[in-house]
């Protein structure tokens, strides 16, 4: 949510929400009030985007932010709805994949035959099922580990390091996860233009060759 002061006898504030601008004479607004000016859902979180770095953290619903004349928010920033930018981004997955499933409880994402040759694993072929959740606080909480759907055994029988089998997820059968990261971690408001899924997804594929 960007602010930007107005001329002298109009609102003092114009706050950008969802890329509209919406008048506003208060020094704080908080987010039921972000909520109502911008008419975003309620079922959705409002997310803060920082205009300086493109960071984005997701608001608590009793947070009040302070609006500073010619700043914005202490930070230039702006707001948004939450819950679509994992939606984009699992559309992203789907053309990067082609067979991805995205279960909304949990936020969880399952990659089917997702290609990895050339891998030290024993008794699996060039492509494994592979699953990963995706943080309540994305983007700003980047994602870490990964599942695959396994065990996952190295030549003579061993396991990998920093691989803990079994582990539940929602999709049935026997898994097994990575303790993996995508470092650096640097999201964009728009999620093409800096880290997002599809990167964390891709990332999979040198872990998987390394082996330990």
């Amino acid at each position: 949510m960007h602010a930007t002061p107005t001329v002298h006898g109009g609102p003092k504030f114009q706050l950008c929400i969802e890329g509209a601008l919406f008048p506003w004479d208060e020094r704080t607004i908080s987010v039921p009030q972000i909520r109502a000016l911008g008419g975003l859902p309620a079922d959705l979180p409002v997310v803060e985007v920082d205009l300086r770095t493109n960071a984005e953290r997701t608001m608590a619903e009793d947070e009040v932010v302070e609006v500073k004349p010619g700043v914005g928010f202490g930070k230039k920033v702006c707001f948004k709805r939450g819950a679509d930018r994992v939606s984009e981004e699992v559309a992203m997955l789907k053309a990067a994949f082609g067979d991805v499933e995205f279960r909304p409880e949990g936020a969880w994402v399952r990659i089917r035959r997702y290609a990895v040759p050339g891998h030290p694993f024993e008794g699996v072929g060039d492509s494994l099922n592979v699953a990963f959740q995706v943080p309540a606080a994305y983007p700003a909480q980047a994602p870490y580990g990964f599942c695959a759907e396994g065990p996952m055994r190295l030549a003579g029988g061993g396991q990998p390091d920093n691989y803990t089998f079994p582990v539940p997820t929602p999709f049935g059968g026997a898994w097994g996860r990575f303790s993996w990261q995508l470092d650096p971690w640097r999201p964009a408001a728009a999620p093409a233009a800096g880290s997002n899924l599809v990167g964390f997804a891709r990332s999979f594929a040198a872990r998987l060759r390394a082996g330990k």
